[in-house]
């Protein structure tokens, strides 16, 4: 049995949106930058910065769930168990699925009444197959609609059908 555990802080950090969003989401990425070097110390931040909602929810494109794991089972294969948490504490996931093919690359999603509410990612790029298999994702979720990637931590928003800035951005994050 596999399973995948995503830290409680990453939860939609790495963001799929509706493309409806990106000028909302440029500017939510402009605030975020403006507020982190007023409030930085030098040492960390002084403040937290709150994001608002999204305008329109990936819950309201009716993606089926059973359509998302048709399309990502054709890239990666699907963790039988998820689980959240901080430090030490462990909480398995109920509404929560993930496809990877270990903890480097994953994408995650949440489900409300059989549709996707959400899908994140994580993308630890380590080597250099990991920048090819984030790419043909990203592809792959071109297939259901037209999407944005919001990256909040790194202050990146592209369309997903960019592969060549989705390309940059990924060697940026090679370790």
């Amino acid at each position: 049995m596999t399973s995948i555990y995503f830290h409680e802080d990453d939860y939609c950090q790495i963001e799929i949106l509706p493309i409806e969003n990106l000028a909302f989401c440029m500017k939510q990425a402009g605030l975020i930058n403006e507020f982190s070097n007023e409030h930085w110390t030098g040492a960390g931040w002084a403040d937290m910065f709150v994001r608002a909602e999204n305008p329109i929810s990936l819950h309201e494109k009716k993606i089926p769930v059973a359509l998302l794991e048709k399309t990502l089972g054709n890239v990666l294969p699907k963790f039988d168990e998820v689980y959240t948490g901080y430090s030490s504490y462990r909480e398995k996931c109920n509404h929560i699925s993930a496809f990877g093919q270990n903890e480097d690359i994953v994408v995650f999603y949440d489900e409300k009444d059989g549709l996707v509410s959400n899908i994140w990612l994580t993308l630890d790029i380590r080597k250099e197959n990991d920048i090819e298999l984030a790419k043909n994702i990203m592809m792959a979720l071109c297939t259901l609609g037209d999407f944005i990637i919001a990256d909040w931590g790194w202050n990146f928003v592209k369309e997903i059908n960019d592969l060549e800035s989705i390309e940059h951005y990924l060697q940026k994050r090679f370790w």
